[in-house]
């Protein structure tokens, strides 16, 4: 065979080799989420016993240290899946400070409630652990399990320690239903948090 006909057989299968590989169809897009926030004051507030309380981002370990949304399938309860081109806007760690600090300015007025660094400092401050956030596929739909561990201190004493968990039923099947329970059960965590801050 001459050595051009071998150049033009290479290139054709180089070519079917690609498009093959492109699948002939468009690339999955990548989602990124962010959880609701309610914006605007609460009729329902509280009064604080503390001036000021410095919320840092909540601490995490491993696979919740990265922005992919977790998943556990209930034929494989103890695996912990990535869902492909799901996302959130930032690491969890951050989004649940923000979220909490949002959630606490409109319900406790009378208090500062300051966004702190990782490694930055107040008298008071309100540190949490996530210790799971994902959605879980039960026999009777999904769900998300949402455990955050809260530990207030002044300085340096720990004044409470707690952990926190709810597990929500979404409306839908869909990933903004799996989003928005994320944040309601949040929003529950935070709200038993606020009695036991406030008795």
């Amino acid at each position: 065979m001459k050595p051009a006909n071998i150049t033009f057989l290479s290139l054709l299968l180089l070519i079917s080799l690609v498009t093959g590989c492109m699948g002939g169809g468009p690339a999955p897009q990548d989602h990124y989420y962010r959880l609701a926030l309610n914006t605007g004051i609460s009729k329902n507030t509280n009064k604080l016993a503390y001036p000021e309380i410095g919320v840092p981002p909540s601490i995490t370990d491993g696979l919740y240290r990265e922005r992919a949304i977790l998943h556990v399938d209930k034929n494989a309860p103890l695996e912990l899946k990535q869902y492909h081109y799901h996302h959130w806007h930032d690491t969890p760690g951050r989004i649940v400070q923000e979220h909490l600090i949002a959630w606490l300015q409109q319900r406790t007025p009378n208090t500062a409630i300051t966004r702190l660094s990782q490694g930055e400092q107040r008298d008071v401050m309100l540190q949490t652990r996530i210790v799971r956030y994902e959605r879980i596929q039960t026999n009777d739909g999904p769900r998300v399990l949402v455990t955050l561990e809260v530990v207030l201190h002044k300085r340096h004493k720990t004044l409470l320690k707690k952990t926190y968990q709810k597990i929500l039923k979404l409306e839908g099947d869909s990933m903004h239903d799996t989003v928005h329970a994320f944040s309601d059960a949040l929003v529950k965590i935070y709200t038993d948090l606020l009695s036991d801050l406030n008795p």
